[in-house]
């Protein structure tokens, strides 16, 4: 009798994860979509789609992230020349330290008439957006002369924790209000000196807030709100404290229970400086708040919140000397 076949062999087996599946494809597709609309309608005021708007200050690419300590960034800048700048640079100013895109300050700026800003950002305030990738703050340029808000919102292509100093110093008016908002995380231990948040940028900003004027720090990492906190407690040394909003907001919320600062695998800092370990023992009482009371997201918030994962944050206030 005629031998049999050989038998074909198997393929070789895919895990879920490598299996190009419609249905993986189809999530993929859903999560874009589902970020692009919930983009579009956080930022609608701003009809950055309309009127040409996106396409005339033109695509970009650029790196998620960048490494703070290279030589190029550690240039401390010159000075602007603030009446090119601004209209009037002697009005209250708004710094958005890591600005990234630059929605949110644009945002701000054509909303100042709204009330949850009022008290952060009367109307005629400044806004000044740091940011280290030197694209987007082009673009963010662009689209503030095209919203008309050139006069008043400002973006400069600076490292924020080395710049921070000059810049502030050098404004003739007032700071009412300091944020930083989903910075680089940094994750690993060895390179959390590469943080925004540093004991240089901390003094520098406290220094120049006037008295009443907040801090707002969010992250959707636990464990770098918390690094951002202990650093502006600590080296503030007693000029900040929590802000009325988040007392008032914890009292009527009873707040956010921790969920733990390994959250994505970040490691919590560890702090050699009494007053660093000090402040850690105080912000790790504190219950985060659950609402932004600006009213005014970031695209990062945005995309977190669509994901229906938490954002930490907490708002602080400088007390009278």
């Amino acid at each position: 009798t005629a031998a049999e076949p050989p038998a074909r062999p198997e393929p070789p087996t895919q895990t879920p994860a490598q299996a190009p599946t419609q249905r993986t494809r189809g999530a993929a597709v859903s999560t874009a979509d589902r970020h692009a609309v919930a983009r579009e309608e956080a930022f609608s005021e701003l009809a950055l789609g309309a009127d040409g708007h996106y396409d005339a200050a033109g695509g970009i690419r650029t790196r998620q992230h960048a490494n703070p300590l290279l030589s190029r960034y550690q240039t401390v800048p010159e000075p602007p020349d603030w009446g090119t700048l601004y209209e009037d640079p002697t009005r209250p100013l708004v710094l958005d330290v890591g600005c990234g895109p630059g929605r949110f300050a644009l945002l701000c700026a054509q909303r100042t008439q709204s009330a949850p800003l009022a008290r952060f950002a009367p109307a005629g305030t400044n806004f000044l957006g740091l940011e280290i990738r030197e694209k987007l703050v082009e673009r963010a340029g662009k689209w503030a002369d095209q919203l008309g808000h050139a006069d008043r919102c400002a973006f400069l292509p600076h490292n924020a924790t080395v710049s921070t100093r000059a810049l502030l110093s050098s404004y003739p008016g007032p700071l009412a209000l300091a944020c930083v908002q989903f910075p680089d995380p940094h994750f690993k231990r060895r390179h959390h000196k590469r943080r925004v948040v540093q004991a240089e940028l901390v003094e520098a900003i406290v220094e120049k807030l006037e008295d009443g004027g907040a801090v707002w720090l969010q992250s959707d990492v636990e464990a770098v709100e918390i690094d951002m906190l202990v650093r502006f407690i600590a080296h503030a040394r007693g000029r900040l404290v929590r802000a009325p909003e988040a007392l008032a907001h914890n009292l009527a919320t009873e707040g956010v229970d921790s969920l733990g600062a390994d959250r994505w695998g970040a490691v919590e800092a560890e702090y050699e400086d009494e007053l660093e370990t000090e402040a850690h023992a105080l912000v790790r009482s504190w219950p985060w708040m659950t609402v932004n009371p600006l009213e005014a997201p970031t695209e990062r918030e945005v995309l977190v919140q669509a994901e229906g994962q938490p954002v930490f944050r907490m708002l602080l206030e400088k007390t009278a000397a």
